[in-house]
């Protein structure tokens, strides 16, 4: 991830709650009906099209988005490792990679298969399908924050016409007009916050 992408992540919803506290109080834009609607359905509906699982995994797979960065570091890292290994088998042969360190799970899994006299091309065959497992595994995990991305808005809405139900079925009682309305607002807030600012960039 870029660092102008952390940065809109955080600026977005700073942006947002300083506007919020502008002439008023944050605790006005809390409201647990509409919270409960919007949240609820999106977890309900994204397990109806996901597993709990695929689920659980997609939330792990999100903390790589506040790795900034970390794409070119683990690239030039690799190069350096490879440069190393290259150095050391011409002047010591191929047992003598066996002590050397590598982080990177992936690249120490096909050193290790060439140290244990596994040929180039069975590693190379073997690489390439943890490189195709991972990518449908990580194309899933967005999956899940693209389902949470259009779920939440349409649970928004499902607020929004509760809350004008219930508004429009209590005009006689004056009092319970405004928690009505808070819900039908709010609701539509939440789930255009939770869809824009969080799940659809993660995604």
């Amino acid at each position: 991830m870029s660092f102008s992408t952390l940065i809109g992540l955080v600026a977005g919803i700073a942006i947002v709650l300083i506007a919020m506290a502008v002439d008023s109080s944050i605790s006005m834009f809390v409201n647990l009906p509409g919270l409960m609607i919007v949240i609820g359905g999106t977890i309900a509906a994204t397990m109806i099209r996901y597993s709990m699982a695929d689920s659980f995994k997609a939330w792990g797979m999100s903390f790589n988005v506040l790795k900034v960065n970390s794409e070119v570091k683990d690239f030039n890292e690799i190069v350096d490792i490879t440069e190393d290994l290259l150095r050391l088998v011409r002047a010591k042969g191929m047992l003598a990679m066996e002590n050397y360190e590598i982080k990177n799970e992936f690249y120490n899994s096909g050193v290790r298969m060439l140290i244990d006299g596994y040929s180039h091309e069975l590693v190379k065959q073997t690489l390439r399908e943890k490189n195709r497992l991972l990518m449908e595994k990580a194309e899933t995990s967005a999956g899940v924050f693209r389902s949470i991305g259009e779920a939440a808005p349409a649970f928004g809405m499902i607020g929004t016409l509760v809350g004008l139900i219930q508004m429009l079925s209590n005009l006689s009682d004056p009092s319970a007009i405004g928690p009505a309305m808070a819900v039908a607002m709010l609701t539509t807030l939440y789930g255009a916050m939770i869809a824009n600012l969080v799940a659809l960039p993660i995604a």
